[in-house]
C-alpha cells in the first residue's frame, strides 16, 4: 500500500512482509517469499546502502523477514 512505502520506504521490513503477504493472498498459495533490495551502483544512503535486501517468508504460521547486506 501506498502509505506503508510513504512510510517506511520500498525497502524495508514491513514492505518485505507486506509483499510476501500479498503474493501468499492473490497467488491462492501456502507460502510466498519476496526480496526488496538496492541493487546499485547507485541510490544508496547511510541509513540503506547499496547491498541492502530484505527477504520476506509467510506461511500458516506466520510472516518473518530477514535483513542481509549483500556487498
Amino acid at each position: 500500500p501506498q502509505d506503508m512505502l510513504d512510510t517506511y520506504g520500498a525497502v524495508s521490513e514491513q514492505v518485505a512482509k507486506a509483499m510476501a503477504e500479498g503474493a501468499r493472498t492473490i497467488g491462492q498459495t501456502t507460502y510466498a517469499v519476496s526480496t526488496t533490495g538496492i541493487a546499485g551502483p547507485g541510490g544508496g544512503s547511510p541509513e540503506k546502502p547499496v547491498g541492502l535486501v530484505w527477504f520476506g517468508v509467510t506461511g500458516p504460521h506466520g510472516t518473518v523477514a530477514h535483513k542481509a547486506n549483500l556487498i
